[in-house]
């Protein structure tokens, strides 16, 4: 009876052995194919991530070459260093002190020029510009090709107000 009884106890540790290695070696395998999983799933990650980082970067550079573009478009951006067109801007004298310092401004465009008025003189905003091209002959400008800057590039800027509309004219020096 002992005798049986010791091999019922070996055999069932055995068994007992024999699950705990097929535990281990199911364990291990569960371990490996998580593993695989996830260096797969970080492997789609990063290829994902690179696919995006591609894309931005490709609609980066089609946005500026977009913008680029536009701005040649606009007129913006054409003229080279030779064809530029520069004024001298003075400021009347104003009854409470000293003349403002004369600036130099880059003919750009029209709404550039507007802006850089109103900067220089602290303006708001203007509704336009307008030109002296002769005593008493004035004329509002649709483009700055309009500023002829063959006899003289130095201009003063006064402020004029016609039909309740505010303007900068330009008068030549």
């Amino acid at each position: 009876m002992e005798s049986l009884v010791l091999h019922n106890w070996q055999v069932r540790e055995q068994e007992r052995a024999h699950d705990r290695e097929e535990r281990r070696l199911r364990e291990e395998k569960d371990r490996e194919e998580r593993e695989r999983k996830e260096n797969d799933l970080r492997e789609e990650r990063v290829k994902r991530e690179e696919r995006e980082e591609r894309r931005l970067t490709h609609e980066r550079n089609e946005k500026d070459r977009m913008n680029i573009f536009m701005l040649k478009l606009m007129g913006q951006g054409q003229e080279s260093n030779k064809d530029k067109k520069e004024i001298t801007i003075t400021a009347p004298l104003p009854d409470s002190g000293s003349q403002p310092l004369p600036i130099k401004l880059n003919l750009s465009s029209l709404v550039a020029l507007k802006k850089d008025l109103c900067d220089y003189l602290e303006e708001a905003s203007v509704d336009g510009v307008v030109m002296e091209l002769a005593v008493g002959e004035s004329v509002i400008l649709s483009d700055v090709d309009q500023i002829d800057v063959s006899h003289s590039s130095s201009f003063v800027v006064l402020k004029l107000v016609k039909s309740r509309k505010s303007y900068f004219k330009l008068v030549r020096i």
